[in-house]
């Protein structure tokens, strides 16, 4: 599913998942549908001064593509370019750059099954943290 789910977290933050966001499992470009979803939540954090911003990219356990592995040398690497691609919309909707940290985990943190379309599409996503000062980073 492209839905944004939101769930309260350990320590004062909360988590939105996105999955589905960008046009290609290996390219920074987003899908039309999921633009709108950023500058809205940019705007949002841009008028949220008291909350810093954990972006988390992750990814399913295939292997890059070879066209792939030149721009993005491994998984992780990967994770962390969308993660950038998230936050760098951010910025640019307002969000003051310092707020923002960025995060690649590539498929070490797998959310479903990397067996199956679903649990591969549900793995390769962006978690989006929102911290309350003093709270626990992910």
């Amino acid at each position: 599913s492209d839905g944004v789910r939101r769930r309260r977290g350990d320590g004062g933050g909360w988590a939105g998942r996105a999955p589905g966001l960008f046009s290609d499992p290996y390219a920074t470009s987003f899908r039309a549908e999921g633009e709108p979803v950023l500058d809205l939540l940019a705007t949002a954090l841009a008028l949220h001064p008291e909350l810093d911003v954990w972006v988390v990219g992750h990814t399913n356990d295939r292997p890059l593509p070879k066209t792939a592995a030149g721009r993005h040398g491994d998984l992780v690497d990967l994770s962390v370019h969308l993660a950038q691609a998230v936050a760098l919309r951010f910025v640019e909707g307002g969000v003051e750059p310092g707020r923002v940290v960025v995060a690649g985990r590539g498929p070490h943190e797998p959310v479903g099954s990397n067996d199956g379309d679903a649990g591969r599409d549900a793995n390769a996503r962006i978690d989006v943290w929102l911290l309350e000062p003093g709270a626990v980073a992910p």
